[in-house]
């Protein structure tokens, strides 16, 4: 009968548009990963092309200014002990700050392990994001204040590898509250 015939052409019609729908959400899905997937092969390539960390960072500096959000940038080296693996030091290797924002740990900093505790919460083998690190309500002491002297909110600690084994940390900082998208932590994490 008519009826019939109309309602399997409306069957048929609903599916073919759910299928349409569909292909058209894993084509948008697949082109924000070539998309990605280009950013991150131009971002490697000007990676190998660096001479010095300072021009690493002022790479990774042009990365964090697309997202913005971030007014600090801090690279850290992992020094470990010649008998033995364990972490002795961290010491800044490179940083990059706005020109209106307050400095960064300045560069050949060395901060030993034992004697400050800090250092274990933000540099982990686990990546650290903070929208706003000062709301956080168990906040440790040494790091409440340095958050507060530099005005820190939105914080960033990811562990940098090499080897499989744990060779420094990127630090990102804002001086205001940011909200990490997920395609700037999914960035970030790469």
């Amino acid at each position: 009968t008519m009826l019939q015939a109309l309602v399997t052409l409306l069957s048929t019609v609903t599916h073919n548009q759910r299928l349409i729908d569909e292909m058209a959400q894993r084509h948008e899905a697949l082109e924000g990963w070539l998309n990605q997937t280009e950013f991150l092969y131009k971002f490697s390539s000007r990676l190998t092309a660096v001479t010095s960390l300072q021009g690493i960072v002022n790479i990774v500096v042009d990365l964090v200014k697309e997202f913005g959000g971030i007014s600090r940038l801090t690279l850290v080296h992992f020094i470990y002990g010649e008998t033995s693996n364990t972490l002795e030091s961290v010491e800044v290797i490179a940083n990059w700050h706005a020109p209106d924002s307050i400095a960064p740990l300045a560069v050949g900093e060395r901060y030993v392990w034992s004697k400050f505790p800090l250092i274990g919460t933000v540099f982990g083998k686990e990546e650290v994001i903070h929208e706003d690190i000062q709301a956080l309500p168990n906040l440790i002491k040494p790091l409440e204040m340095y958050c507060q002297k530099h005005k820190t909110h939105a914080f960033a600690a990811l562990p940098l590898w090499s080897g499989g084994r744990q060779a420094g940390s990127l630090i990102l900082e804002g001086e205001a509250v940011h909200a990490f998208s997920s395609k700037e932590r999914s960035t970030y994490r790469s």
